[in-house]
């Protein structure tokens, strides 16, 4: 296969930062795919300011399931049609396997369907050694550009170093909880002399805040060289989603105009955590994460109910009465009048 290229406005919003939800599976009551409301979550997260949807649909993976090609190709067309009519672009991504064998047929599958990108799990080795995934990345980015999330056992600097080496891998998402990996991450684009070229984004849902606000000044044999985590690829960003729209622009014009953080940006920090915690079930090992994501999502009539895919995954034991307790603590997190004005275009048109 030819190697594929992002356009080149899409490529610079990723390059520049933005928020990039994973999109969640809207279902019947049968766990059927629901187009009218997976529709409706699409047009809600264009209008609410993303960059980008990641359709990653773990679930839906395996073989039995027939939920997933139909996914790829409604979300495609869903995002083109949305993004046209508002004269917008937006980065459309797509969850490979991390099996060799099926990531370049799930590579060459999404680009047909008009995918911009693959995102490639680290460590994804069959077997466990350091190469494997790099050459598994140097696989596929020879068929489409790749985002390469890490969120694993700790790369070392070498691999670091090598995957940011790779022509074609526009993105990395970090989500592991040792910033001795973000740094690590950040010299290695840095050193490569990648550090306009790849873009690094946060996965890391409990320290987001953090992430975004870091500058990490590397000293190369090309002198000292900067890099920033610019945007959000998270799961727990697919609700309430243009509050987390707006805090990333907010960000963005701190550090642009070079102005002094407010104290209380901190604190929001925390209640983020907190709300992200009853939603994505932290209590219980985000045995509820997807099923919480979809309750918003149900509470706010995007989405008929919260059935997952899996009829084991449900909502834990509390975590109802959780999400309860954050919308009364935390209101100013929700995003329910932005969704009550519009939900009824999103659903219609």
């Amino acid at each position: 296969m030819n190697k594929k290229e992002i356009p080149p406005k899409v490529l610079q919003g990723f390059r520049d930062g933005c928020v990039i939800p994973v999109l969640p599976i809207a279902l019947t009551d049968d766990r059927a795919l629901d187009e009218v409301h997976e529709r409706a979550v699409i047009r809600y997260y264009i209008d609410a300011g993303v960059g980008g949807i990641l359709v990653e649909a773990a679930e839906t993976k395996r073989p039995e399931s027939a939920v997933r090609g139909r996914l790829l190709a409604l979300a495609s067309e869903t995002i083109d049609r949305w993004c046209e009519r508002k004269g917008r672009q937006i980065l459309k991504m797509c969850g490979i396997s991390s099996s060799a064998a099926q990531a370049l047929e799930e590579a060459d599958s999404a680009y047909r369907l008009g995918y911009h990108a693959c995102l490639v799990n680290l460590p994804s080795a069959e077997g466990g050694s350091e190469p494997a995934p790099l050459a598994h990345c140097a696989s596929v980015a020879e068929a489409m550009p790749i985002v390469a999330r890490h969120g694993g056992r700790p790369l070392s600097r070498e691999l670091w170093r090598r995957l940011c080496e790779i022509d074609n891998v526009v993105g990395i998402a970090l989500a592991h909880p040792s910033r001795f990996q973000t740094l690590e991450a950040a010299r290695a684009v840095c050193e490569a002399g990648k550090e306009k070229e790849i873009a690094l984004y946060t996965s890391s849902a409990d320290r987001v805040l953090v992430d975004l606000l870091a500058s990490y000044k590397i000293p190369t044999s090309a002198g000292i060289k900067q890099a920033r985590i610019v945007g959000g690829l998270l799961a727990h960003w697919g609700v309430w989603t243009s509050r987390a729209a707006e805090l990333l622009k907010h960000v963005h014009s701190l550090i642009r105009d070079n102005r002094p953080l407010p104290i209380e940006l901190l604190s929001a920090e925390t209640e983020a955590i907190d709300a992200c915690a009853a939603v994505t079930d932290a209590a219980h090992g985000f045995a509820g994460a997807a099923a919480g994501i979809n309750e918003i999502l149900r509470r706010q009539k995007l989405f008929a109910g919260s059935w997952c895919l899996d009829p084991k995954a449900s909502l834990s034991e509390g975590q109802s009465a959780e999400i309860d307790r954050v919308y009364a603590a935390h209101p100013e997190l929700s995003d329910d009048d932005f969704v009550a004005e519009n939900i009824n275009r999103w659903l219609a048109e």
